[in-house]
């Protein structure tokens, strides 16, 4: 019973967390059901049950949230001010929820708005466009975070925060960058790629581990390399890349050095006298750098 289990939650355990017990096909409860197992699987299956609890411990965005919120344009925009102005242990609930927001597929419809007039977000007065612009009737979360000016405080929590508040904002950056150049470009302009570094030396593991995330997205355009590259980034990355890390850790960092390496004879250069190259000639033999 537990080999589907856990590996239908691991592949599963980012979504966990945006969806009620009743949509999860193994909860947390089924995980921790008693059964005979030999050693070592039973302490696999301890580590998912572990992993489940945790998941489910972590905010969801309901109905009802929304609903007190006024929107979800305004409940994005009020965790975007308590990331900014709450205490520690407020911050890494903001940090957590946008994190859970900008994992979220689901887009929401914008307020109506008068398209002769400038567009605001509601009573924040922030500016959606110009009169005569075109604007989308629809937005995902990611969309609504970066309007509401919500990566400067990410990117501020990265030197400043907690371990918890530094994962999240780093898991957080790392999904509004990937695939999104204007978003990549708005995170470098706010300074997210110096202490992203940082944390690659200094973090814990899961906090090394996002912002090794959150690089691989930035560096997918290849007019960052040179500035992540001058951030000292490479040998961390490097780092993260032994046998003995986070297995998505390594993957994040294989992500990320194939980007500063792609046409960038420097970056080739620097990546190999870091010897990455019998690390990752380990990590293709394990089957692992496939993934990245």
């Amino acid at each position: 019973e537990y080999v589907p289990a856990a590996c239908h939650l691991l592949r599963r355990k980012r979504e966990l967390a945006l969806e009620t017990e009743e949509d999860c096909l193994w909860s947390p409860a089924l995980l921790s059901r008693p059964c005979a197992l030999p050693p070592a699987a039973a302490a696999a299956a301890q580590r998912v049950g572990a992993l489940a609890r945790a998941a489910a411990m972590a905010p969801r965005v309901t109905a009802y949230d929304v609903a007190q919120a006024g929107s979800m344009t305004q409940l994005i925009g009020q965790t975007i001010e308590q990331l900014r102005y709450g205490k520690m242990e407020d911050k890494e609930f903001a940090a957590q929820l946008l994190r859970s927001l900008t994992e979220m597929k689901s887009v929401v419809e914008a307020e109506k708005v008068d398209e002769s007039k400038p567009i605001q977000d509601d009573d924040r007065g922030l500016s959606l466009g110009k009169p005569g612009e075109s604007f989308s009737a629809f937005m995902d979360n990611i969309g609504h975070i970066v309007l509401q000016q919500g990566i400067k405080p990410l990117v501020s929590v990265l030197s400043g925060g907690s371990s918890a508040v530094q994962r999240d904002a780093a898991g957080a950056l790392a999904n509004i960058a990937s695939g999104r150049r204007d978003n990549q470009e708005k995170i470098i302009a706010a300074g997210g790629i110096k202490p992203l570094a940082t944390i690659l030396r200094t973090g814990d593991a899961s906090t090394m581990e996002q912002a090794a995330a959150a690089l691989a997205s930035i560096s997918q355009n290849l007019a960052n390399q040179q500035k992540i590259i001058s951030a000292g980034a490479i040998g961390p990355l490097v780092a993260l890349l032994k046998g003995n890390m986070r297995h998505d850790a390594q993957i994040y960092a294989a992500q990320a050095l194939a980007n500063l390496a792609t046409e960038n004879k420097d970056g080739q250069i620097a990546i190999a006298k870091a010897r990455a190259i019998p690390q990752l000639l380990d990590l293709l033999a394990a089957g692992k750098a496939q993934e990245a």
